[in-house]
């Protein structure tokens, strides 16, 4: 799927700066989330994952499926994830 490349690699991209990672971080310690459902799509799922296990140790991760595949009840599902 062209598309999804696009995006992921569009997102990796941004990932890479320094400072979309601290306002990300920024932005979840001002709400002091207990939980943290990952709904990011593939690969993006995975950064995503690494970084909220490595900063977060207070929290629950829980990770599923972007929403938009939700259509197929095969792809509702939620797992909690260990920090």
């Amino acid at each position: 799927m062209v598309k999804r490349r696009v995006t992921d690699e569009a997102w990796k991209a941004l990932w890479k700066s320094e400072a979309l990672r601290r306002d990300f971080e920024g932005r979840l310690c001002e709400c002091a989330p207990r939980v943290i459902i990952n709904a990011c799509t593939g690969t993006v799922s995975k950064h995503v994952a690494v970084f909220v296990a490595a900063h977060y140790l207070n929290s629950k991760l829980y990770d599923t499926t972007h929403p938009s595949s939700w259509i197929h009840r095969k792809n509702r599902w939620l797992k909690q994830l260990p920090l």
